[in-house]
């Protein structure tokens, strides 16, 4: 047979075709492990702005998650939240300097234009006569929570104040997609699941038929079969929990460990779960609160929250109104209106070393009287009161912060018959 190649040629060749083919299929290999080893409850919120509450702060940002984190993951800072934006300047000017890359001109002068629109810079701040001084604080743009600090996480929440049209346009449609599931959404979760639930059983005999085939392949394909089998499979295999599963999509109680050192039962849609994470919908989230009255006008800077949360506030807003009906000699009648848009809980009010319990939820524009009996009458008291609000997020809880208690509604294939109709 007539040869038009010489053969030190074709044997070049096929090794070109040998390499090109391998690189496809270990980074089709790859590209898997590193898309199953992303925790799936932290991808929900992946690229999203939340609220992290640990024990010792309030991180608010854009969440990051990266592969094999291992429930690891970083925050970055919105612009307004950047910490020493001028450390930061500094160094791209004197890289550039340094360098002589234009780009790190660009990049400063980019984010310089930024920080002065967001007020974080002052106006006459110019890129020319910047100095490098070793004693600024550090700049810094994120926060990194790793494995071993997931015990100091309380919750990731996303508030529904915070979202945008578009980002609330694309929750109800999840939420929907979920609590009235498609075809396709239940194929998907079922062949997930399947997949799952047999990983046990691949698992325990991979060994004894992986191990003839893997003598036929090159050592590159074997080490990448033998990754992909210990963390793949093992990835999957953690995630599934048959008394969650049923639970997709429906109504959940759960008990948490809040950040405020109570244990606190909430209510939600489950949204997915996996062996680090809980992800659940449309809870109605608790913030205690704490204000102070002179007469009936409120002290300034309050209402507060009672737990000083570094890196985070919550809007500036009005919740309670304060009327007196009567002042009498040895007593004080109050009337104390809810004047904020959803209910609040009041918790007790103080006078001095007077404390009276109310615990009472008020609807907006409802009010309850107070008595408080003293031996004093001013015209003006300095009142404490204490309540509770709450605000409408979606929350990732991580598992040890959390026991999920049971369903809180009925599936529809047992509703006719435990309701007996």
């Amino acid at each position: 047979m007539f040869q038009i190649l010489p053969e030190e040629v074709l044997k070049y060749l096929y090794l070109v075709m040998y390499l090109f083919v391998l690189t496809i299929i270990l980074s089709i290999i790859y590209g898997l492990i590193e898309w199953l080893s992303r925790d799936r409850v932290l991808k929900i919120f992946d690229g999203k702005k939340v609220v992290v509450f640990t024990n010792s702060e309030a991180i608010y940002g854009r969440l990051s998650v990266p592969s094999k984190g291992g429930g690891s993951f970083e925050v970055f800072f919105l612009g307004d939240k950047l910490e020493s934006p001028e450390t930061l300047l500094a160094f791209l000017v004197e890289n550039y300097h340094e360098t002589g890359d234009v780009k790190f001109l660009r990049e400063a002068e980019a984010l310089l234009k930024k920080l002065k629109k967001l007020g974080r810079i002052r106006d006459d701040y110019d890129l020319n006569k910047v100095v490098i001084n070793p004693w600024m604080p550090p700049s810094l743009t994120s926060k990194k929570i790793f494995s071993s600090d997931l015990s100091n996480v309380y919750a990731i929440l996303m508030f529904r104040y915070m979202m945008d049209e578009k980002e609330l346009r694309r929750k109800w449609k999840e939420l929907k997609d979920i609590y009235h599931p498609s075809l396709i959404f239940k194929l998907k979760r079922t062949s997930y699941n399947i997949f799952a639930y047999i990983r046990d059983k691949i698992a325990s005999i991979s060994g004894q038929v992986t191990s003839p085939l893997l003598s036929y392949l090159t050592p590159e394909l074997q080490k990448t079969f033998k990754e992909a089998q210990a963390k793949a499979l093992t990835q999957l295999g953690a995630n599934y929990n048959p008394l969650l599963e049923n639970s997709i999509g429906r109504l959940i109680t759960v008990l948490v460990d809040d950040i405020d050192g109570e244990k606190k039962y909430y209510q939600g849609v489950l949204k997915e779960y996996s062996s680090n994470y809980i992800a659940v919908y449309d809870v109605d989230y608790r913030f205690q609160m704490k204000t102070m009255f002179k007469g009936t006008i409120e002290v300034e800077n309050y209402p507060q929250t009672i737990l000083t949360l570094h890196g985070f506030t919550l809007p500036k807003e009005h919740h309670i109104k304060i009327e007196f009906t009567s002042i009498e000699k040895n007593k004080m009648n109050i009337r104390l209106i809810n004047i904020y848009n959803d209910p609040i809980r009041i918790e007790k009010i103080i006078f001095k070393d007077k404390e009276v319990g109310i615990n009472k939820v008020l609807f907006p524009k409802e009010y309850t009287n107070v008595i408080i009996e003293t031996e004093e009458i001013e015209l003006e008291p300095l009142l404490t009161i204490f309540y509770e609000i709450s605000k409408e997020a979606d929350i990732i809880w991580p598992i040890s912060k959390v026991k999920i208690i049971g369903a809180g509604d009925y599936p529809a294939t047992l509703l006719s018959e435990i309701l007996g109709e």
